[in-house]
């Protein structure tokens, strides 16, 4: 509400009045006519004494309530304030753990991609040694059957081969005995022939030459036939045909030999093989255990996962909880602190709304009796001097004039010689 201000042209006129009048005049708030006595009592009316006196009476109560509501204002204002402060740090650290979950999250996430990874890595690895073992089976089978085989063969022929050795060597034995026997009995052919011969020569005086003759040829016959039998031609022959035989013998159980040799050779390549895979497998037992380890690493992350998920799924019910508790406990709490602060304010400006009211009434009531003054005052110059109404009334306002009436003879005289006595 506008404020009204005392720098108008009707208090200027009655100051330039006030100023024009007799300084042993002295204004009057009625008609009838002051002494002089009374003269210093009066006040003298100024549009500063009333702006001030207005300002001294107004201004304290409106500075005092533009106080009261500026710290009710600036305490609403710093509650908001720290109200919003406490949002904000509240949802800053929120998000921060959120922030820091999803961190972990994310790297737990990146781990087990990494495991997966690493799993299925190992996983084709050992299924490729898994096939190769797989197809290299039947292979090794049909090799070791193979091979079985052949040693069975090898070994049978070993075995005629020996038999075969024992009776050519017992029949070689044979041999020797039976020449033997017939050097012996060649021997003995001989030294009966030689007896034969000595007894023939004895006995050929005594016997005819015919008879004789005969028998030795007889003998002769005999003796050529057993030579012939028992000759060294004969027996050199079947040493060359036991020789022969004994050498076939020898080069066929040297054959078999050096296939004996060459299947233990492969043999032992095998060995070898199934060595090197022993070995292979031995070296592939630390990766089998760290699979399987890994495996269960893997297990426990995905079980630790889900219990991270479940206890983030807690978490975020419980925040939902926390954030609509805040919000209901927030939302009841500010609507009444508007609603007071509403209140607050339209108590306070219906407060300041009557006390301006009674200002405006004190500055009407004030405005009156300036009003009244001023008449009192035109009157008494008029009285005073005479000659100065038409300025008096030139210097009063047009609205009023008409409540300025120019004064009697009989009571300018009557003013005049109260004015003398007063004077005497």
């Amino acid at each position: 509400m506008p404020v009204r201000s005392f720098s108008t042209p009707r208090w200027q006129n009655t100051a330039d009045i006030l100023r024009h009048s007799d300084g042993n005049s002295v204004p009057s708030l009625g008609y009838r006519t002051v002494s002089s006595g009374v003269a210093p009592a009066c006040p003298t009316w100024s549009d500063a004494v009333m702006q001030m006196c207005v300002q001294n009476i107004v201004q304290p109560r409106l500075d005092t309530l533009t106080d009261r509501l500026a710290n009710l204002v600036a305490s609403a204002q710093s509650e908001l304030r720290d109200l919003e402060r406490l949002v904000e740090r509240s949802e800053a650290r929120l998000e921060g753990r959120i922030a820091t979950l999803e961190s972990r999250n994310a790297v737990l996430a990146d781990g087990c991609a990494r495991a997966e990874q690493r799993e299925r890595d190992l996983n084709t690895r050992i299924a490729g040694i898994a096939g190769d073992l797989l197809r290299t089976e039947p292979e090794k089978a049909g090799m070791m059957e193979e091979l079985e085989r052949r040693v069975r063969e090898m070994s049978v022929r070993l075995d005629e081969a020996e038999e075969h050795t024992r009776r050519s060597t017992k029949h070689l034995r044979k041999l020797d005995e039976r020449v033997e026997e017939e050097e012996l009995r060649l021997k003995k052919q001989t030294q009966v022939a030689a007896w034969l011969e000595e007894e023939m020569r004895s006995k050929r005086d005594a016997r005819s030459a015919t008879a004789l003759e005969s028998r030795v040829v007889v003998l002769e016959d005999k003796l050529d036939g057993a030579v012939k039998a028992f000759a060294p031609e004969h027996l050199e022959r079947q040493l060359v045909m036991l020789q022969t035989h004994a050498e076939e013998q020898r080069q066929q159980v040297q054959t078999a030999t050096d296939q004996f040799q060459d299947l233990k050779q492969e043999l032992q390549e095998h060995a070898e093989l199934f060595q090197t895979r022993e070995e292979h497998e031995l070296d592939l037992r630390p990766v089998l255990e760290t699979q399987e380890t890994l495996t269960a690493r893997v297990d426990d992350l995905n079980l630790r996962t889900g219990v991270f998920k479940v206890k983030m799924d807690g978490l975020e019910g419980r925040l939902e909880a926390n954030m609509e508790r805040t919000e209901a406990v927030r939302k009841p709490l500010e609507e009444c602190f508007q609603q007071q602060l509403a209140d607050r304010c339209g108590k306070l400006s219906g407060e300041l709304l009557s006390r301006i009211e009674i200002v405006e009434r004190r500055i009407d009531s004030a405005q009156e009796s300036c009003d009244d003054a001023v008449d009192a005052l035109a009157r008494h110059a008029a009285r005073e001097r005479p000659d100065t109404w038409d300025s008096v009334q030139n210097m009063v306002p047009s609205w009023h004039r008409a409540s300025v009436a120019r004064p009697s003879e009989e009571h300018q005289d009557r003013s005049w010689s109260g004015r003398a006595h007063g004077k005497d």
